[in-house]
Formats: structure tokens, C-alpha cells, sequence
């Protein structure tokens, strides 16, 4: 049996501070501070952190992560005001020492100052967020605005990405990510029904929305129906049966593929201006893996990669 632990100065016996809390026994005999209670006193103690005072100065935006510091430093499509690198970086892998050089020398050439900040402060400012180490201070990233896809000068397997309502940061950044990587002409999008391009999405794009403009347009159905008018085979992305399994579908000719919202999927009008419906077919329900009602769909990123996979792969 433990020996009575003696009661905390100032505190009547048998008695705990709101700050203690009992643990193992009813009579005090084994306990520590809360740790909410301890996070708030040492913050007390140590009065204003830098973090928040480096909040307070912030100037705009911000971008987080290796990859997508590295292509906005390289894209130059943001006004940044500076690079922020973790003081504390001395036990990060060969590889990541060497990406955290390299975007500070990127910065130095471009005349972007370079700065020191702890890993607290830089949590606050991206709330938390996996950082990586990197944070610039920028300024927004901005849809380019299109009036209309243009005009084909080739029968070869084109493709246009254009996202209907998909405003999930992750499904978005995602979507981009796949365009950028499988070689899609382009990304087209209405900023009133889409994420913006916030930081959140660069991070999930894993920088490609720092290299690939993604581009907005006024009306979307009106521009679906001029691309089509204009040469361009214009398919929606769908999970109903009226929809064609896409191994059925030709890789050619040019192409705007249009994925709609995880929920909702393409709304009305965007779907009236599809040529066509495709789809992707689920393995046979039990023959692998017991059904599950729960999982009867790709979420739109997912799904983004393998339509682009199919129409973009058989270029050669």
C-alpha cells in the first residue's frame, strides 16, 4: 500500500485545489494537475507568446506543408512577404533538411525575406495544421477567369477537368492534384458553387493549384453547351444505371469531363448539358468482401483520378 501523500500547502486536508484532480482513490492519495488547468497557468506565466503576437502581424494569407511552399515559391503566382522556417528542425530526415534549404534559396533568389519561428507559434497561425516546418505569409491564389474552353486543333485525347459544386477542400485540392499529375489540359470550376482556393486545398492538391491555374467561369452549363457546340464531347460523371460504365466508354476525342458534388452529384442544368453520362462500376457486391450498404461510392477525388486515368492514359 502507497504511503498518504501530504496535503497540498495552503489546501485543508482531505481537500484538492480545482486545479488537481484525484486519481486511483477517494482520499487524495495519488494525483496530478489537470492538464487543461496546467496548460492555462504556465500560459499565464509565460504571458503573450510570440505565436499570437506573430498572428497579430500576419499580412495575409497563408500556405503550409513542403510541397506546396515549394510550388508556390516556384509558380510566382502569389505576392509573398515571407518565408517562415522551424527553428527547431535539427532532427528532420536528410531528405526533408535538404527541401527546407531548398525553399529557403528559392525564397533568397525571388527577394522574399527568410525567417525563423517555433513550432507553436507556427501552429497557430495554420491552426494546427501538419506545417512541416514551412509556412509562407501570401496573399491569396485566384481562379482565372475563362469565357469559354478553347477551340481544337487535334483528334488526340484532350481532357478538361471541370468540378460542378464540389466544395470540400480535401475532394477539391484532390481533384487538382489528379489533373495535374495525369496531364489534364485544364481545371474549370464556378467560384460562386466551388472552394475557394484557400490553403487547405494547395495542401491536399499537394501544390499542383500553385502550378495548375484553375480557372472560373460565369455560367457553367452555357459554357458546357459552347464547347460542345465548339467541337468538344462534353460527359458527366454519374453513378445511376442510365449512365454508361466507362470501360465502355472510347478514350478519344477530346473531352470535358464534368464531376458533380459527393452529395448531391451534377445539378440539373449541368447535367441537361452533358452529351453523356458515365460511370464507374463497383466490383460485384460480396465477392470479395462482405456488402456493406455504407460504402456504395467513391468520393469525388477518388473518382476524379480513375475517369482521368482511363481517358488521359491512352495517349501513349
Amino acid at each position: 500500500m502507497l504511503p498518504r501523500q501530504p496535503a497540498l500547502s495552503g489546501a485543508p486536508a482531505g481537500r484538492l485545489p480545482p486545479a488537481v484532480r484525484a486519481f486511483a482513490s477517494d482520499d487524495g492519495r495519488h494525483f496530478r494537475e489537470d492538464w487543461k488547468a496546467k496548460k492555462e497557468r504556465l500560459r499565464r506565466e509565460r504571458g503573450p507568446s510570440p505565436g499570437y503576437l506573430l498572428k497579430e502581424t500576419w499580412n495575409d494569407s497563408f500556405v503550409y506543408g513542403v510541397r506546396p511552399v515549394l510550388a508556390a515559391l516556384a509558380a510566382r503566382r502569389r505576392k509573398v512577404y515571407a518565408l517562415y522556417i522551424q527553428e527547431d528542425v535539427d532532427g528532420l530526415a536528410r531528405e526533408d533538411s535538404v527541401l527546407l534549404n531548398h525553399a529557403r534559396r528559392l525564397a533568397e533568389e525571388a527577394g522574399i525575406p527568410v525567417r525563423s519561428s517555433s513550432k507553436q507559434d507556427m501552429n497557430i497561425i495554420t491552426r494546427d495544421r501538419p506545417h512541416q516546418g514551412l509556412l509562407l505569409d501570401c496573399g491569396d491564389l485566384e481562379f482565372e477567369e475563362l469565357t469559354e474552353l478553347p477551340g481544337l486543333d487535334t483528334d488526340s485525347a484532350v481532357i478538361w477537368l471541370c468540378l460542378d459544386q464540389v466544395t470540400d477542400p480535401q475532394n477539391f485540392g484532390s481533384a487538382i492534384r489528379s489533373a495535374h499529375f495525369l496531364g489534364a489540359a485544364g481545371v474549370l470550376t464556378c467560384a460562386r458553387n466551388s472552394s475557394p482556393l484557400t490553403a487547405a486545398v494547395s495542401k491536399a492538391s499537394a501544390g499542383a493549384s500553385e502550378l495548375m491555374p484553375v480557372h472560373s467561369c460565369r455560367n457553367l452549363p452555357a459554357t458546357l453547351q459552347a464547347a460542345a457546340a465548339r467541337g468538344w464531347r462534353v460527359l458527366g460523371a454519374d453513378g445511376g444505371r442510365e449512365a454508361e460504365p466507362l470501360a465502355s466508354i472510347a478514350p478519344g476525342p477530346p473531352t470535358v469531363l464534368v464531376m458533380g458534388s459527393e452529395g448531391a452529384g451534377l445539378r440539373t442544368n449541368v447535367r441537361r448539358a452533358c452529351q453523356g453520362l458515365v460511370r464507374i462500376e463497383a466490383a460485384p457486391r460480396g465477392s470479395v468482401v462482405p456488402a456493406f450498404a455504407g460504402v456504395d461510392s467513391l468520393n469525388v477525388g477518388v473518382a476524379t483520378g480513375i475517369f482521368l486515368h482511363h481517358f488521359l492514359t491512352a495517349r501513349g
